[in-house]
């Protein structure tokens, strides 16, 4: 079932803004009278969408809305604006918002909003998914001069590579500022002819000359042009330009002690440092770089010696620790020895990320609830997470009785807490 948490700190308007969403359908309602409210609640139970009020205390609407985009960028945000908040609805639309209704057209415009914003969320979810069975694709931009289109396409480069999920998200940067500094060094370098040694001595007559050419042919008339092959195993990018271009086997090495300080090498250095592989046509007025699938993380399983109750491996950032059996009231002694290494599997996770996968784990008794609570508590403090899945309806049950599904997540399946966590 769809979930939809309502932010207001006035009962009224979350009554009203809740009966209007109860009535339109198959929908579930929850409700949150502030921002910190709303973010225990995203944590516990993450869901569809958010619909919150702007002016609250402690953390208002807009602080929300950029918590929620940095922490849950899935989990698009509704506005309920009034009279006299435009500038910061604005400005919240700007952070991340996905839209906004007065509350003086609620009644008329909300159930449709929300219904129209959860579509598009669906859609870019699946479009997520499809990405990530996408073969083979291939495009090819041609650009004027122009910076504001250069970072553009590095954009839609990166969600382009993260879509096919070739690389983490730092790695992502990298190739971002990668592809601008190759793309800055075709338009400045290649098309206006500026020379990096102008940059070392002056950059503002370095930058002045760029714009200036930028208006005068035979500049102006150059174009750059990007191509990307895009396959399961690898993105091949070539940006050529139109100038007269240079000697490749000219050019310093960049690493060298005495070049890392230059700002003409600096491009060059982060080019081959964030790409798998760098080469220049004969002419030197086009560069191929190549960024190659990261190889996954292994599932890298923990020193359990004789384990009855669980086995540790860690998988990505998540240290998923599997329950083996059924675990009864009466098996204390044993649940608390394997428990030990699970506790010393914690400490030596590179992150505070924990999955419980009751899989094989039908029943439980309160001895394997008391090795939970500790688990927590070794890692609540370095501000870890908590996940639970796999969860027979016996299990869910004795969770939600012992009040634990407020305290961590529930999710159905392994792969999907995994998406969560990461």
């Amino acid at each position: 079932m769809t979930r939809v948490l309502i932010v207001d700190d006035s009962l009224t308007d979350r009554r009203l803004a809740g009966g209007l969403i109860t009535r339109s359908g198959d929908l579930d309602v929850h409700f949150a009278v502030d921002g910190r409210d709303a973010l225990e609640q995203i944590e516990l139970h993450l869901p569809d969408v958010v619909i919150t009020d702007l002016n609250m205390p402690e953390i208002d609407g807009l602080a929300l809305v950029k918590s929620i985009r940095e922490q849950y960028p899935m989990v698009p945000v509704i506005l309920m604006t009034a009279q006299g908040s435009d500038a910061i609805a604005v400005e919240a639309l700007k952070s991340g918002a996905a839209s906004y209704v007065p509350k003086r057209r609620l009644a008329d415009d909300l159930v449709s909003t929300v219904q129209q914003v959860l579509t598009i969320a669906h859609a870019d979810r699946g479009r997520s998914r499809l990405m990530r069975r996408l073969q083979r694709e291939q495009i090819e931009f041609r650009l004027e001069n122009d910076l504001e289109l250069i970072m553009s396409l590095v954009q839609f480069l990166q969600d382009a590579v993260r879509g096919m999920r070739l690389c983490d998200d730092a790695d992502r940067i990298r190739l971002g500022v990668a592809l601008q500094e190759a793309m800055i060094n075709a338009c400045f370098h290649g098309n206006l002819e500026v020379s990096s040694s102008l940059r070392e001595t002056d950059h503002h007559k370095y930058y002045d000359l760029a714009k200036e050419r930028a208006a005068l042919p035979p500049y102006s008339e150059r174009r750059i042009t990007v191509s990307m092959s895009l396959s399961a195993e690898e993105a091949v990018f070539i940006i050529a330009d139109e100038g007269p271009g240079f000697d490749p086997h000219a050019l310093p090495d960049p690493r060298a002690p005495h070049n890392l300080e230059k700002p003409s090498g600096r491009g060059l250095l982060l080019m081959q440092t964030f790409m798998d592989e760098v080469r220049y046509n004969s002419r030197g007025n086009e560069v191929t770089m190549v960024k190659r699938r990261s190889p996954p993380q292994p599932c890298i399983e923990s020193p359990m010696i004789n384990p009855q109750f669980f086995r540790c491996q860690q998988e990505g950032s998540v240290l998923v620790v599997q329950v083996l059996r059924p675990v009864g009231s009466l098996a204390e002694q044993d649940v608390m020895r394997d428990l030990d290494q699970i506790l010393i599997a914690t400490e030596n996770s590179p992150s505070c990320k924990v999955l419980i996968d009751f899989n094989q784990a039908a029943y439980f008794g309160s001895s394997l609830l008391e090795a939970l609570r500790i688990i927590w508590t070794k890692i609540e403090h370095r501000e870890g997470r908590m996940m639970l899945c796999n969860l027979a309806p016996v299990g869910k049950e004795i969770v939600q009785i012992a009040k634990f599904d407020q305290l961590w997540p529930v999710c159905e399946t392994k792969a999907e807490a995994l998406e969560l966590m990461e």
